[in-house]
């Protein structure tokens, strides 16, 4: 098969794997089957013939999908030979090659089905996060004290080195993890998470890049499929907004609880923690509540410090720092998320900001400056 014809039957595959007749053949395929597993260590037989009935489920599914002439034996015959070639990074087709490769894995196939059974037994679970339902001022007043507080807490663990392993690294980024400490853990999965990058872009470029939640935000993230501001506000101007933004990673990473939409508290503190930079705290939110989610399953507290560069103009550092509910996850799917999309997807979005908003002159002011000019009819977007 020619690169040509490979990459038309792997977006063919992605289309697919986006529609709604593969994820609830998923879901009834997962719920049908979870009983058979435990967490015991043995490997029962049975899970050999789930497994199979997997990889043949998934196997049809793919056929029926591919374009006429194309088969599956061909495909995966060709494939290797194509990841080796510069057409495996392009990126429209990189979460269809990760499903290719994942699907006859039976170590990862076992591990994400008992990942499910672990969420299902703890949808059940309650407890209250004391730390951090303070912040809701019971329940509907967001206490932004509460919140730098705890922002403080995630910097003075990020600045101390013990506990820290490296588990990704490349020239430009570096993300770490670390386990949370009990007497702070709310969750028995949580872990730290650290990312410390250098970006091609100006502090304003990186600001804009990262801050900016409107429609405009498509243009160079992949990702973003729109948002719903449930409580009103100004995406784009607002220091203090909870904001729904709808995402696509793709099947695989939702197959593993990464979810389709995410509904968060975004605060933004400019000036903070030195002149000239801004932090902001990204935190989970219950709309009925309105009030700290304590039981979603993936994200706990995000923060973020955008900088200029101390030595280099052209440049910015970010710093991300989190506590998130990802330790639980299975070790393929977290080495695929550190290892592969996280990296691409923030290189992503540097190359096509860089290619469709500053060679075209569009940046956006989202400093306070910005904001002021905004506010009289002197910058608009």
């Amino acid at each position: 098969m020619q690169s040509d014809e490979i990459f038309r039957a792997l977006l063919s595959i992605e289309k697919m794997i986006q529609g709604p007749e593969f994820e609830t053949w998923r879901k009834q395929f997962v719920d049908r089957n979870l009983e058979h597993f435990s967490f015991e260590d043995e490997n029962k037989l049975i899970y050999t013939d789930i497994h199979k009935e997997y990889e043949e489920g998934i196997e049809k599914l793919i056929e029926q999908s591919l374009p006429p002439g194309t088969g599956m034996e061909g495909l995966m015959e060709a494939l290797p030979a194509y990841l080796e070639s510069s057409e495996a990074h392009r990126e429209e087709t990189a979460r269809t090659v990760k499903l290719l490769l994942e699907i006859g894995d039976f170590k990862d196939f076992r591990e994400m089905m008992l990942y499910a059974k672990r969420q299902k037994e703890e949808e059940g679970e309650s407890g209250t996060d004391q730390s951090l339902s303070s912040l809701s001022g019971g329940g509907s007043v967001f206490e932004v004290d509460g919140l730098i507080e705890m922002c403080g807490l995630l910097a003075d663990t990020g600045a101390n080195e013990d506990g820290w392993v490296t588990v990704y690294q490349n020239k430009w980024m570096r993300i770490d993890k670390k386990p949370v400490d009990e007497k702070l853990k709310r969750h028995k999965n949580e872990i730290f998470l650290r990312g410390v990058m250098t970006l091609d872009l100006t502090y304003k470029e990186c600001l804009d890049m990262f801050l900016f939640f409107g429609d405009r935000r498509r243009e160079w993230d992949t990702n973003y499929r729109g948002y719903e501001l449930p409580m009103g506000g100004d995406v784009v101007d607002d220091d203090d907004v909870v904001i729904r933004s709808k995402l696509d990673f793709g099947t695989l990473m939702h197959m593993v609880g990464i979810p389709r939409s995410l509904l968060v508290k975004y605060v933004r503190r400019w000036d903070f923690p030195r002149q000239g930079s801004v932090s902001t705290a990204m935190v989970p939110w219950d709309e009925k509540k309105n009030a700290f989610d304590d039981k979603n399953k993936v994200l706990s507290l995000k923060t973020n410090t955008i900088m200029p560069h101390p030595e280099l103009p052209d440049k910015s550092l970010i710093t991300t720092l989190e506590i998130n509910k990802l330790g639980g996850m299975p070790k393929w799917a977290l080495n695929i998320l550190m290892t592969a999309t996280a990296p691409q997807l923030v290189k992503g979005l540097e190359q096509r900001y860089i290619a469709k908003i500053r060679k075209s002159g569009k940046t956006v002011d989202m400093t306070p400056e910005g904001r002021k000019k905004r506010a009289k009819g002197a910058e608009t977007w």
